[in-house]
């Protein structure tokens, strides 16, 4: 359970570093590594500014202006408010979460709250809390690094107080623009493999929508969990690419249809020869992954459609991203053969955490073809309670 609001204190949401675009590549004001997934209707950014939610949504609007709705996903299980226009986050200076053993100052932890509607309570009571405490606003600022101990060290700083807004008010305010705008928050955890309910979550949102449906998915840097939920986003886009191609059986000859198919949903080394240039541990072929191959047929083809959705979503030369979420793992695996004892100790928590996250991608993209071409009549958890040797 999160601490009152009164114990809270606010941390910037921005920090050095936190632009991982790609040099040359477009960059929007106010909206940290916002970009689209090539050939889908899915965005990624991390937390904007006040006046960066709507230049995020100038592009949509231009492109996929004619949709019924356009969805914005907030994945982030920590509270947010804006002071004089920036977003800053509630940090607990005593969180039990933060690492044991590790020194590092646990305000840096962020706060877990799996339920949305308690997340949004608490951002109305800390943004009360922030105008309880005057004109001096005094709040901490986020040091990005690898290890947590590379942010132990914090200074309080302070501004003049100019104003203070929740995420509601941004919202219902943009949404007086562009009617059609759909806020939705799925929490999500920004160290840890997304919970079933996530999968569940970005299901029941896209399920009865078109394939061009826009969404933007953002975190607080747009980098690990927005990437995550992109991928999950686009598994779903293809079922409905796939249904809406098919309808055109008969109108559109057979050969420029598969043709098209092909071109749009074929599977690099299943549908389209490929010479591979990585290795097996960067295309993730961990221990787990191959017991998953050997046990699952339908495994196979689940990890070449995840692996290509991963590329795309990644960084140039592949793609048009920010982070390759399969990739990361031997990067941290090598990190960690380099470390010291406590710093190895951490890597070792989130390599296996980043593992278990490919592993459920490629499990929910088995759930996504078996599924859901009979309309989902089962939720992901169930799949995974009906086969819950998935699990172990």
């Amino acid at each position: 359970m999160a601490p009152p609001a009164a114990e809270l204190k606010a941390m910037t949401d921005a920090f050095d570093g936190i632009d991982r675009l790609a040099e040359g590549a477009p960059r929007t004001e106010g909206a940290p590594n916002f970009r689209r997934l090539p050939g889908f209707p899915l965005f990624g950014t991390g937390q904007t500014s006040v006046e960066g939610f709507e230049k995020c949504l100038e592009p949509v609007l231009k492109k996929y202006g004619d949709e019924k709705h356009i969805f914005w996903v907030n994945l982030r299980q920590e509270p947010v408010v804006y002071v004089n226009g920036k977003p800053f986050t509630a940090r607990d200076p005593a969180n039990p979460l933060a690492a044991i053993g590790i020194n590092c100052n646990p305000i840096n932890f962020h706060l877990e709250i799996k339920n949305p509607e308690e997340c949004t309570a608490l951002e109305n009571d800390f943004a009360e809390e922030v105008r309880k405490r005057g004109e001096d606003f005094k709040f901490y600022k986020d040091q990005f690094g690898e290890h947590p101990e590379e942010r132990a060290s914090n200074e309080e700083l302070s501004e003049k107080l100019a104003g203070v807004t929740t995420l509601n008010e941004i919202y219902a305010a943009i949404k007086d623009k562009v009617p059609k705008l759909e806020p939705i928050r799925i929490p999500m955890n920004q160290e840890q493999a997304p919970e079933e309910a996530n999968f569940d979550q970005i299901v029941a949102m896209l399920k009865d929508t078109t394939a061009s449906c826009p969404v933007i998915f953002n975190c607080q840097a747009g980098i690990s969990r927005t990437t995550t939920a992109i991928v999950c986003g686009a598994l779903v886009k293809e079922l409905q690419l796939t249904r809406e191609l098919d309808r055109m059986r008969g109108i559109v000859p057979d050969d420029i249809l598969d043709a098209l198919k092909k071109k749009k949903l074929g599977l690099p080394g299943i549908d389209i020869e490929v010479q591979e240039d990585r290795n097996a541990m960067q295309m993730g072929e961990f221990e787990v992954i191959k017991e998953l191959l050997a046990a699952y047929p339908a495994a196979k083809i689940a990890k070449a459609q995840v692996d290509k959705l991963i590329d795309l979503a990644a960084p140039p030369p592949r793609g048009t991203g920010v982070e390759n979420i399969r990739e990361c793992i031997i990067e941290s695996k090598m990190s960690f053969d380099v470390s010291s004892d406590d710093w190895q100790a951490y890597l070792k928590a989130k390599i296996m955490n980043n593992i278990e996250r490919y592993f459920y991608l490629i499990v929910f993209a088995m759930y996504i073809r078996e599924v859901g071409p009979k309309g989902f009549p089962q939720t992901f958890k169930q799949y995974m309670d009906e086969n819950s040797g998935l699990r172990t």
